[in-house]
C-alpha cells in the first residue's frame, strides 16, 4: 500500500479490522464462558448423589453447552465431544 496514515482509504480498512476484533473476542469470550461451564458441570458429576434428576440435569446442561458450541460453529467440535463423552463415561458409569 502506498498510502499514509492520514489517507481516507484506509479508513473502511481499519473500521473492517476493528468490526473482526469485536468479533473474534466475543466469540472467544464466549468460548471461555461455555467451556468454564462444561467444567464446572463436569466436576459436580463428579461429586453429586447419584440421582436420576441429578445426573439428569448435569448432562442436559453439559448437552446444552455443547449445542451452543455447535450453534457457533467452532472447529474441531467433533473430536472434543467425543474426548467428553469418554471422560463422562469412564468417571460416571464405569465407576459405578
Amino acid at each position: 500500500m502506498n498510502n499514509t496514515w492520514e489517507s481516507y482509504k484506509l479508513d473502511p480498512y481499519v473500521t473492517k479490522m476493528a468490526e473482526l476484533i469485536n468479533v473474534y473476542q466475543e466469540k472467544v469470550d464466549e468460548l471461555i464462558d461455555l467451556l468454564d461451564k462444561i467444567e464446572t458441570d463436569m466436576s459436580a458429576l463428579e461429586k453429586c448423589q447419584y440421582t436420576t434428576q441429578t445426573v439428569s440435569g448435569l448432562l442436559a446442561s453439559i448437552q446444552k453447552s455443547v449445542d451452543q458450541l455447535a450453534l457457533g460453529n467452532y472447529s474441531n467440535l467433533h473430536s472434543w465431544v467425543e474426548t467428553i463423552d469418554t471422560q463422562v463415561f469412564h468417571d460416571f458409569f464405569v465407576i459405578y
